[in-house]
């Protein structure tokens, strides 16, 4: 802190003796999902030609994304919807549609160059989501994003590179000491905002306020009321909902309607759950249950730069290969499926669906 054209002195957070730049993190929501992504979508929808999509095919985008509605899983909190609320999407809508939902729609739409350039994105994102991931894959997320900003220079020009862009060549580092992207990210921090405003009682001295608030909850024993669990040792349940035979297993819901249907078992098959099938004459349970499931079909998504098996996304045929029963116990992970021609769909494991 010696340069006088910047500093005018030692900053009090130096004498704290850990790294102001190795300890502050990058966040992904801001800098991935509401800066990255954000503005590659702002660029096609309501930037300036040539990289403006014609009226007629942000219309198809609009379409293509609303109708993945149904095939959303309850984990998503808000649903796909029309472009035309753009300006009103959430970082959680950013994210769907970066992680799962982005290639999908875009195929077809985006010139070849540009959705090229997006899943470079994507890749490496998906591998940065991803838990324990093998550093291998962190050099290879490494390699797609600086390609990604290298590569967004020569197709949207110098005016590209914002902070937001160039600073996604240092996210590698901050997962190779902290995890993977959710596990720092600061969805937590905002959505427990809310309680803090709630604290307030005028505009002055805040932070005094929120300690002074806290502080009157821990003598009360307000913050100690903890939540009582009251599921049964293996996490599961059963219910009828509009005629449909329906389960929580650890904690996701498992069902045969779009969104809830597609799973990896621990032998490696993708499935698509047909139906659930209990014994109605035994106390219903987990060891009472059973899974009708068709076995799909996959092979490699060729648009992805990688062999998509190795993250485990698959373009999996509609046509059915064989019919199964399998038990819950045999679940490993939740996917969604998504259509993405009329024989082909395409599947992605949802992130903190392991069961």
């Amino acid at each position: 802190m010696s340069d006088i054209d910047h500093h005018v002195g030692i900053s009090p957070l130096a004498q704290l003796k850990f790294g102001l730049v190795s300890s502050i993190v990058l966040d992904p929501m801001h800098l991935i999902y509401l800066g990255a992504t954000r503005k590659l979508l702002f660029i096609w929808i309501k930037g300036k030609i040539p990289h403006r999509l014609p009226s007629r095919l942000v219309a198809e985008l609009s379409t293509r994304n609303s109708d993945l509605a149904k095939y959303s899983p309850s984990e998503f909190v808000r649903k796909p919807r029309s472009f035309r609320y753009l300006d009103h999407f959430k970082s959680t809508e950013y994210r769907q549609f970066l992680l799962y939902t982005g290639p999908v729609i875009l195929y077809g739409i985006l010139p070849t160059e540009k959705f090229d350039h997006f899943i470079l994105l994507h890749v490496a994102c998906r591998i940065l989501c991803t838990n324990n991931v093998p550093d291998e894959y962190l050099v290879l997320a490494q390699q797609l994003l600086v390609k990604f900003v290298e590569e967004g220079k020569k197709i949207y020009g110098k005016e590209f590179l914002v902070y937001n862009i160039h600073s996604l060549v240092h996210v590698v580092d901050d997962v190779r000491r902290y995890g993977a992207l959710d596990s720092y990210s600061a969805w937590p921090f905002e959505n427990r905002m809310q309680f803090f405003k709630k604290l307030l009682r005028g505009k002055q001295d805040p932070l005094a306020q929120v300690v002074r608030r806290i502080l009157e909850m821990n003598v009360s024993g307000i913050l100690h009321c903890a939540k009582t669990s009251t599921d049964n040792s293996d996490n599961f349940k059963v219910y009828m909902a509009k005629g449909d035979l329906r389960a929580v297993y650890k904690d996701h819901l498992v069902s045969s309607l779009h969104g809830d249907n597609c799973f990896l078992t621990i032998d490696g098959k993708i499935i698509k759950v047909r139906k659930i099938l209990a014994d109605r004459t035994s106390k219903v349970g987990l060891e009472k249950m059973c899974l009708e499931a068709n076995v799909l079909q996959t092979s490699e998504f060729k648009q992805y730069p990688v062999c998509s098996s190795k993250l485990q996304v698959f373009s999996c045929s509609k046509d059915i290969v064989k019919l199964i029963k399998i038990s819950f116990r045999e679940l490993k992970q939740k996917f969604i499926l998504l259509p993405f021609s009329e024989t082909v769909d395409i599947c992605f494991p949802l992130f903190q669906s392991i069961f």
